[in-house]
């Protein structure tokens, strides 16, 4: 019996979260403080595998593409590049203007212009077998062995492919693939995954362990007038009910996911925010796929047990009233299986009509018929 398909993210914010709360709190104001619930392992971009350590990767590196609001692929370090009519060149023209954050490992200058033989070096390193990075997957048999990424000149570098393969570009968005100077890495050796130097909006500050990490703006970021923020702070909070009291109380600006515990307090039945609560806070829901159902195992069942009758199992199918389901056990935050195991999105939506809709009655009539109570 599927029950659901989808459910959602939540991402749930103060109001006025950038506003002073008074005078002599300027230094403070402009920190956009989030919870993140599973602790930061590396702030180094290969070990960008799950999304605490992703979110905070992000904000510290650039990759040569990125995806807009739209999922459509947007310019980012590389301002232009051109494929070639086989799909076995990608070539990239590199921004000019793009510096790594301030950083004692380029030495009495700290800082340094992004150049192509970093792009080089960061994406090879990936496949770099002493490594062991989670990201060495992306390059897989999809760069040429004998000359996978040639540097013309300190703004221009080809990518030579195996094959052609026309995700290549949006494997390119994903954060294994940000950027980061070598003179890093000889620098810091192991220790890079807590001192990160990129050419992001946002530099490292302070990390204490399991209390949080601290970023502080980047003076030199190459996107005029960005960022908007003096800096972020993220708490790691374990306990989401925790994190909800700290959150009301002003503490952070921003968590994610709800628990049944307190999502009463802030949703209606429908999973919409509560009018309440519409002036202090707002929501941002997205869904993701994730499918619900109960099995019965047969085979684990005695030969005569009322399950093996395939009437019954029918029965029970009309009597299960999905959407009253979703609101009661899910506060709305959930899609009901209405069309069957494949979510509706991926099929033509008047199939529900011939699947299993909640009918009591018919329900109640198939076990008459059969004769099973």
């Amino acid at each position: 019996m599927i029950l659901e398909n989808f459910k959602q993210f939540i991402w749930i914010f103060i109001f006025g979260v950038f506003a002073c709360q008074n005078s002599s709190d300027k230094k403070l104001s402009n920190i956009f403080h989030y919870n993140q619930p599973n602790s930061i392992t590396s702030l180094d971009p290969a070990f960008a595998k799950s999304q605490n350590n992703i979110w905070v990767v992000d904000h510290i590196y650039n990759q040569l593409v990125d995806l807009d609001e739209d999922l459509k692929i947007v310019p980012e370090l590389a301002h232009s590049w051109e494929i070639s009519d086989d799909g076995l060149k990608y070539i990239f023209h590199l921004r000019s203007d793009v510096y790594y954050h301030k950083d004692p490992c380029f030495g009495m200058d700290s800082l340094r212009l992004l150049k192509a033989e970093d792009v080089k070096y960061s994406l090879l390193r990936l496949t770099d077998p002493k490594l062991s990075a989670p990201g060495s997957w992306i390059f897989n048999d999809k760069l040429n062995p004998e000359r996978p990424i040639e540097v013309i000149n300190d703004s221009t570098l080809v990518f030579n492919l195996s094959r052609a393969f026309s995700p290549f570009l949006s494997l390119l968005t994903m954060q294994y693939c940000s950027i980061l100077p070598e003179e890093a890495e000889k620098y810091y050796g192991s220790e890079i995954r807590i001192h990160p130097v990129g050419t992001g909006p946002f530099m490292m500050h302070k990390w204490l362990d399991r209390q949080g990490v601290f970023l502080k703006k980047n003076p030199n970021y190459f996107k005029s007038g960005l960022p908007l923020l003096n800096g972020v702070r993220i708490s790691f909070i374990e306990d989401r009910n925790t994190a909800f009291l700290v959150f009301v109380k002003n503490g952070i600006d921003f968590f994610s996911g709800l628990q049944s515990s307190f999502a009463a307090q802030l949703l209606d039945e429908d999973g919409l925010l509560k009018e309440s609560m519409e002036d202090q806070i707002t929501m941002i829901k997205s869904d993701y796929l994730n499918t619900e159902y109960i099995g019965i195992n047969l085979e684990a069942l005695p030969s005569k047990h009322i399950l093996h009758n395939k009437e019954f199992r029918r029965a029970l199918n009309f009597g299960f009233d999905r959407a009253e389901m979703i609101k009661i056990f899910r506060n709305g935050l959930a899609t009901p299986a209405l069309a069957g195991f494949i979510p509706l999105v991926l099929k033509d939506t008047t199939f529900q009509n011939s699947y299993f809709s909640y009918q009591p009655d018919l329900a109640k009539d198939i076990i008459k018929k059969t004769r099973l109570y």
